[in-house]
């Protein structure tokens, strides 16, 4: 097990939009949520799932952004936030 900071390592292993709104989760509220776990020393945060082999580092809050961006970039559309975005697919299939 290693620990990276290639975002795009870890946005591949992304399943599904539940999966990305659980890392968001974790990531936002400093607390392990669903399959991600929270852990941080000093200023840096780490991030591991019980899915990767792999750790997560973000560096510093610019690189929390950075990643939180890009996790919205990849998983939501037309500019939502991923939470608000995961909430309305939610809505709709319940209407189905």
């Amino acid at each position: 097990m290693s620990t990276s900071t290639d975002f795009k390592v870890f946005l591949c292993e992304i399943e599904d939009l539940e999966d990305a709104f659980c890392l968001d989760q974790t990531i936002r509220t400093g607390s392990d949520y669903g399959s991600y776990h929270y852990n941080e020393k000093g200023e840096k945060v780490f991030i591991t799932s019980d899915c990767w082999e792999d750790t997560l580092m973000l560096a510093n809050e610019k690189s929390k952004e950075y990643f939180l961006h890009l996790l919205e970039e990849h998983w939501s559309e037309e500019g939502m936030q991923l939470d608000v975005y995961y909430e309305m697919k939610r809505q709709i299939a319940k209407e189905d």
